[in-house]
């Protein structure tokens, strides 16, 4: 059975590179962006480069963390199993703006919302984690 990633930002660079290093490797890949748009784009170039490659689109904002909230409760009811979690997207050297929930844009996005995202699925994560070890080298 193939392993499940989900990979936030991987709708462009290095996020992206990873996706596509994964689906290579038969990984089920979970393709996490906030643009409904440009997270499509992705997934088809995906497929486009791995035509065997089981890949879907999750799309949730993390300067919100309900936004993050309501995807995380989606997806565990989904019954669907998380084997890793890649928390890569990110901003930097924004204009001073506020997150939905009033933080610092910078810090919400790159701190908070992956760590809210983080603290949903950890238990489901480490579980999986106690009775196997995976090392990949890109």
């Amino acid at each position: 059975m193939s392993k499940t990633v989900l990979i936030t930002g991987a709708n462009t660079g290095i996020g992206y590179e990873t996706a596509l290093a994964l689906a290579k490797r038969n990984y089920n890949v979970v393709v996490a962006a906030r643009d409904v748009g440009r997270g499509e784009n992705a997934v088809r170039k995906l497929r486009e480069s791995v035509p065997s490659a089981n890949v879907d689109l999750a799309c949730f904002d993390l300067a919100d963390l309900d936004s993050v909230s309501d995807f995380s409760k989606s997806f565990l009811d989904s019954g669907k199993q998380l084997d890793v979690l890649i928390n890569n997207a990110g901003v930097m050297a924004c204009p001073l703006s506020r997150t939905k929930q009033g933080f610092e844009t910078q810090i919400g996005v790159n701190h908070l919302g992956h760590f809210l995202l983080t603290e949903e699925h950890v238990i489901g994560l480490a579980r999986r984690a106690l009775w196997r070890s995976d090392v990949l080298t890109f």
